[in-house]
């Protein structure tokens, strides 16, 4: 790592993903701010697009909430235990959770998965699309993230969002997301509340379709080229 952060002593510009990821550059590797440039990603998916979609080959015929990500520590999948098992405790019973992503090689589980919990493992786009547009909300708990395309993605394809203020997260959601602290009780009461309350539910879906209008490829290949000929013609 020494050596790849040594290369950076030649930079004209350099492009971060989000101005989370700008001030952390700035913070660890006392890069100059003045020659930092913010250009947010893309999105695969477009709110004002409908993409193909197909069903998984298991059942998600009833309501459940959707985590997507890779199954690492920082993904936070332990907090997710604990809600359900916090429910559990209180008597309560929650909708099942499906749970895409791969756990990296090395990585420890969670410990034994609630009941409801469902490991789907990767799954292609149209699987995804399919699970976005059914889920209740996708429960995103990351503690670190610099950009966060499952909450882009779920914003752009009508699915709200529970996830906490942290990070590039309050940056990219804006007020489209539920916001939760990162404690098993907040975190309860928020997905509670968006499978009890639809009006809501709604507000926040129509707020995630309008923020991730602003996340797509075109807008960003766009805005990278400007940072190109800015530097070009220096």
């Amino acid at each position: 790592m020494g050596r790849r952060l040594a290369g950076l002593s030649g930079y004209d510009r350099v492009i971060c993903i989000s101005q989370f990821t700008a001030d952390e550059a700035i913070r660890c590797l006392d890069l100059a701010p003045s020659l930092i440039e913010v250009v947010h990603n893309g999105c695969d998916f477009r709110p004002d697009v409908v993409p193909p979609e197909r069903a998984p080959d298991f059942d998600v015929s009833q309501d459940f909430y959707l985590f997507v990500g890779s199954l690492e520590p920082v993904k936070n999948l332990r907090l997710l235990r604990a809600v359900y098992e916090l429910a559990s405790g209180r008597g309560l019973t929650l909708p099942p959770l499906v749970i895409v992503g791969a756990r990296w090689l090395g990585v420890a589980g969670e410990g034994s998965p609630p009941a409801g919990w469902l490991y789907a493992g990767r799954q292609d786009d149209e699987v995804l699309v399919h699970l976005y547009r059914r889920a209740l909300a996708l429960v995103f708990p990351t503690v670190y993230e610099g950009f966060g395309f499952p909450l882009v993605e779920a914003m752009a394809l009508g699915c709200p969002v529970i996830c906490s203020p942290v990070a590039s997260l309050p940056e990219l959601g804006g007020d489209a997301p539920i916001y939760a602290d990162q404690t098993p009780g907040a975190y309860l009461d928020a997905m509670l509340g968006v499978a009890n309350d639809p009006v809501r539910r709604d507000d926040h879906i129509a707020a995630g379709r309008l923020r991730a209008t602003r996340y797509t490829w075109e807008r960003c290949a766009e805005e990278t080229l400007a940072v190109y000929r800015q530097v070009g013609q220096a």
